[in-house]
């Protein structure tokens, strides 16, 4: 009998795998995607309607003194210090990461002033000057001139918050009662909140054009071009706002302190400590970091340093 070869055993027949679905796997990235378009959409619309309310407010003019105050839209911005180490990092690479014996801005205390970062809606939009208030603006409402570099186009100085508060309330009963004011309207120095707003003008870097400390020569007098004095306002860049000096010159006196809550606020108004105001925007004396848009001191009311200055506010009443 013929010997029948073994049969071998036969591979099972299985269906061939077929791809995943793209919907699957370019499900979640298409709604990625449309979520970030979104967004992006949503606040390039938003930026295009501040501008144009920007653009199209005319500004409030007060002829015979040349003082100019520019609108500045109502929005949201994040306020104060986000990322403290970043600086702290920056600091230790400049120096080597050798402590320079006496240097403040070692310190991690100065950078807790300008925390917690803190998400900041202002609700009414407001004026705000377009320069820091002159020698020869103070001079025309308070009869004096108590700056130490003298120039009728030079920020005026040595000016306390008390002073800089009775400049804003004469300045308010001459414009009444030359009937260029409306009964409700007062001009005044700006929130802390306003005045960082109007500062960064969107920018969420550490000055209103970005982080990069070589360009802040272009937009303020400091500590690295100043010649330790200050100079004729608008002399330098504007901010996107239109805004001149606001990280030199002169610090600026602004109406209410209080500690950053963190989370979301609304219209934060503040409150006036007793012993503390605050001043803002770096001046003719301080460094880059000193000038940043978050940078803050705090100081008595009564104090008129060297390079104090303010910046002139307009508004309802409260």
């Amino acid at each position: 009998m013929a010997e029948t070869e073994p049969t071998l055993p036969q591979a099972s027949e299985t269906a061939p795998r077929r791809p995943l679905s793209r919907w699957v796997w370019g499900g979640p990235l298409l709604v990625v995607a449309v979520v970030v378009s979104g967004k992006l959409g949503w606040d390039a619309w938003k930026h295009q309607q501040f501008e144009k309310e920007r653009t199209e407010t005319p500004p409030h003019v007060i002829a015979d003194l040349k003082l100019k105050l520019l609108w500045i839209p109502a929005g949201t911005f994040t306020m104060g210090t986000e990322k403290p180490w970043v600086w702290v990092n920056d600091v230790k690479k400049k120096y080597n990461d050798v402590k320079p014996a006496g240097w403040s801005e070692w310190k991690m205390k100065e950078i807790t002033a300008e925390m917690p970062a803190t998400v900041v809606t202002l609700t009414k939009g407001f004026y705000l000057g377009e320069t820091e208030v002159t020698q020869a603006q103070w001079e025309a409402v308070m009869g004096s001139n108590p700056s130490r570099f003298k120039g009728p186009n030079r920020p005026v100085q040595q000016v306390s918050w008390d002073e800089s508060v009775l400049f804003c309330q004469k300045l308010t009963l001459r414009e009444k009662a030359a009937g260029r004011l409306g009964p409700k309207q007062v001009y005044r120095l700006p929130t802390e909140a306003e005045w960082e707003y109007a500062c960064r003008a969107g920018s969420r870097g550490g000055f209103c054009f970005g982080n990069d400390d070589d360009q802040l020569a272009e937009y303020a007098w400091f500590e690295g071009n100043s010649g330790s004095e200050t100079h004729e306002v608008a002399t330098k860049l504007a901010n996107a706002c239109g805004l001149y000096d606001m990280h030199g010159n002169v610090m600026e006196w602004v109406a209410s302190w209080k500690r950053y809550p963190g989370g979301f606020v609304t219209d934060p108004e503040g409150t006036v400590d007793r012993t503390l105001r605050v001043v803002r925007g770096g001046s003719s004396d301080t460094n880059a970091r000193h000038s940043r848009s978050a940078c803050r001191y705090l100081i008595p009311p009564d104090e008129c340093g060297g390079l104090l200055g303010l910046r002139l506010a307009a508004g309802q009443e409260p």
